[in-house]
């Protein structure tokens, strides 16, 4: 079994309302794709069947919900394998931040999954002060003599 498929797996058993949308995206996969070829599968995955899953429960507070998407994200987080904490990092983790809930779901986190959110949240942070640095630089540059 390819890592992307294992890892949707993972949310399947995790989350199995989610199934039908996880067994779309695993369609996606060709019988001949290697682990590189078939590897973006489980990014677009997490990316929209269960991270708006997850934004959708912690919206409207359904923190069952959310507990199991964050009990499968540690699971993933402490797997030790870099491409499921890549896929935790960038398709839950950085967008929590993005999304500002990340104050919210830390509070259903385990240790793992938290770490993997902090490094997002510097990585947010630094792009946005050098943003703003440079933002700074052009307004001195167009302001008016």
């Amino acid at each position: 079994m390819r890592r992307a498929e294992r890892l949707i797996e993972k949310a399947k058993a995790a989350l199995p309302e989610l199934r039908s949308r996880l067994d779309a995206d695993l369609a996606l996969i060709k019988p001949d794709d290697s682990d590189d070829d078939s590897g973006f599968v489980a990014y677009k995955a997490y990316g929209s069947a269960v991270f708006d899953f997850l934004r959708e429960a912690l919206i409207a507070n359904r923190n069952d919900e959310a507990r199991r998407v964050f009990a499968l994200t540690e699971d993933l987080a402490l797997s030790g394998e870099t491409y499921a904490q890549s896929v935790v990092a960038t398709e839950i983790a950085y967008q929590l931040v993005s999304a500002q809930l990340n104050a919210r779901a830390r509070l259903f986190m385990g240790p793992a999954t938290e770490e993997l959110l902090k490094t997002q949240e510097d990585l947010v942070a630094r792009a946005t002060r050098r943003r703003n640095r440079i933002v700074r630089f052009i307004e001195r540059l167009i302001r008016p003599l």
